[in-house]
């Protein structure tokens, strides 16, 4: 899940309160939001408002003083007081913590799913910088309930394949479905409820999505968020989905726009109050929604420069690129296989921006269980053991200094400094010691006890700043 221009454009401190804790915002709100969504994606409609603010909002029906709207654009007036402009950040600033909630709802019951998922979401952290990390929810399990894509979008950044079928939702597959579903409840508990339906897919490519989605409210107590490029395919359906969602959950749907001319026939088909708790990301705008470097984008980054990309990241070539926001389970049932995965920075290894940790195949839910089970107990690694390596995440350089190392990468420096010693430790972690060589040499040249090497590498390895792959099994690495 991922934030637009017109979503932040007001999310600075206030102590305000939530909007989506209320079925009602402030009249203005919807009006507000669409001439936001105007602004930054349509530079005739900014022309034409720079031109005649006045005329510009009443031709575009916007119900709002087109005088206090330009607080709202100018930076200097970020803060001017008006009604207007308050009720839209309120707005805002309950989107941000529904997106936050999200993200601490979404943590598994099961102890060792929740201490695996926080290490990646802090290693996450040290891969894309605080500011792209802050927007990944961490999801624990989606679904994707086709095979490919029909839209092709040139910029996907899970690169999509070319739509290969639908899991239908005929008996057998219904059975299946709520099957796993209450396999999902029990072994992952509440958070689940914070899934999805769609990973590299568009859901409304599947006719059944909504018997899906409702399946999925009545067995994990959400309805999941959907993202769809094809909001004009079947009008009568977007509405009653929208519907659905507004009846039973009240959060967050998203269209991705994929021109100028679908943002417009958007406009004229929906109203801004039936738009109200829909997020229109702009893709053809690359300024207001800029693309990560992963997927469809990367293969592009790879073919213009040359000779290809280097295993790890840089910002020249890669820029840190993932627009993956799952640190557990991506399901596809068409071809009934689950994957355990997390997002990275995405490179020659993982292309598409996600790490897959562990791989299996099901063809009942009890089948599903059991893979669930094993993963969890033999991919989601929760401490090192004496005889695993201990190094650096490839992602990060490590420094060195008096007091103390520093560890940096393009998005990211962080100066941190050894409680115990600042020398041996980070000599072995840069050759890839294993942990039980490491508290050995730090014993018998420093004098530094064996538990207290593994209490100090332990807090290390949570921190989520070491290398992960030797704990990929190698089955999801062919």
């Amino acid at each position: 899940m991922s934030w637009n221009t017109a979503t932040t454009v007001l999310s600075h401190s206030q102590p305000l309160a939530s909007a989506l804790d209320s079925e009602s915002p402030h009249a203005s709100v919807p009006h507000t939001k669409r001439f936001l969504e105007y602004w930054t994606a349509d530079e005739d409609f900014r022309r034409a408002y720079d031109t005649d603010p006045v005329e510009t909002v009443t031709r575009h029906g916007l119900q709002v003083d087109a005088a206090k709207l330009r607080s709202i654009i100018d930076p200097n007036g970020i803060g001017a007081d008006s009604d207007e402009a308050f009720a839209y950040r309120c707005f805002i600033r309950g989107k941000l913590q529904f997106r936050n909630r999200y993200r601490v709802e979404g943590a598994p019951s099961n102890p060792r799913f929740a201490i695996w998922r926080q290490r990646q979401m802090q290693r996450v952290y040290w891969e894309l910088g605080p500011v792209r990390s802050e927007s990944v929810v961490h999801a624990p399990i989606c679904f994707e309930l086709s095979k490919g894509c029909t839209v092709g979008c040139w910029f996907c950044g899970v690169a999509a394949e070319p739509f290969g079928g639908n899991f239908e939702y005929t008996a057998e597959n219904a059975g299946l479905w709520r099957g796993i579903l209450e396999a999902v409840r029990e072994l992952v508990g509440p958070g689940a409820g914070c899934g999805f339906c769609y990973w590299a897919t568009d859901p409304l490519d599947n006719p059944d999505y909504e018997k899906f989605i409702l399946d999925f409210h009545k067995i994990l107590g959400r309805l999941p968020q959907t993202t769809t490029a094809q909001p004009l395919r079947d009008l009568p359906r977007t509405r009653a989905l929208l519907a659905t969602s507004a009846r039973l959950t009240h959060g967050v749907e998203r269209f991705s726009v994929l021109s100028v001319g679908q943002f417009r026939r958007i406009m004229e088909a929906f109203t801004p109050e039936e738009l109200t708790m829909v997020e229109l990301i702009p893709q053809f705008n690359s300024n207001a929604s800029p693309k990560a470097s992963a997927g469809a984008v990367r293969e592009r980054l790879v073919k213009l420069n040359g000779a290809g990309v280097p295993k790890t990241s840089t910002r020249d070539t890669e820029d840190g690129g993932s627009i993956a926001c799952v640190s557990g389970f991506l399901v596809n049932m068409v071809e009934r296989v689950a994957r355990l995965i997390s997002p990275c920075s995405a490179n020659q290894r993982w292309p598409l921006g996600y790490v897959i940790f562990d791989e299996f195949h099901f063809n009942t839910p009890s089948e599903f269980r059991a893979g669930v089970e094993a993963a969890i107990a033999h991919a989601m690694k929760t401490n090192l053991d004496s005889h695993d390596p201990v190094r650096l995440n490839p992602l990060l350089k490590m420094e060195r200094h008096p007091d103390g190392i520093t560890l940096s990468n393009a998005v990211i420096t962080v100066k941190m400094a050894s409680q115990i010693e600042p020398v041996v430790l980070p000599e072995c972690i840069e050759r890839g010691a294993l942990l039980s060589e490491i508290a050995d040499t730090r014993a018998e040249r420093c004098g530094v006890p064996h538990l207290w090497t593994h209490h100090e590498i332990d807090a290390i390895w949570r921190a989520g700043v070491l290398d992960e792959e030797p704990f990929v099994r190698p089955r999801a690495a062919q």
